[in-house]
C-alpha cells in the first residue's frame, strides 16, 4: 500500500522506482495494470516521496526480470 510504504520512508531521501511486474507461470503473482501503477505513483508523489515509472524491457522475448531466472532453472 502506497500509504504503508509512504509511512516507512518518512524522514529519508530517497527515491522509488516503480516497474511492473513480469509474470512467470510458477508464481501466482499478476502484472499490475498501468492505471494502478499510475495511481501508486501518484499517492507516493503526494506524499512527498520522489518516484519514477521505469519501462519493463524484455517481456516480448520473454527476457524480462524474474523470466530469466525461471528460464534458466527449467533448463
Amino acid at each position: 500500500c502506497s500509504s504503508d510504504l509512504s509511512n516507512l520512508l518518512k524522514g529519508f531521501q530517497c527515491h522509488v522506482n516503480l516497474i511492473q511486474y513480469n509474470q512467470i507461470d510458477e508464481v501466482e503473482f499478476k502484472r499490475a495494470s498501468m492505471r494502478s501503477l499510475q495511481l501508486f505513483q501518484s499517492r507516493l508523489s503526494n506524499n512527498g516521496i520522489a518516484v519514477s515509472f521505469r519501462k519493463s524491457r524484455g517481456l516480448d522475448k520473454n527476457a524480462a526480470c524474474g523470466q530469466l531466472r525461471q528460464n534458466a532453472r527449467n533448463k
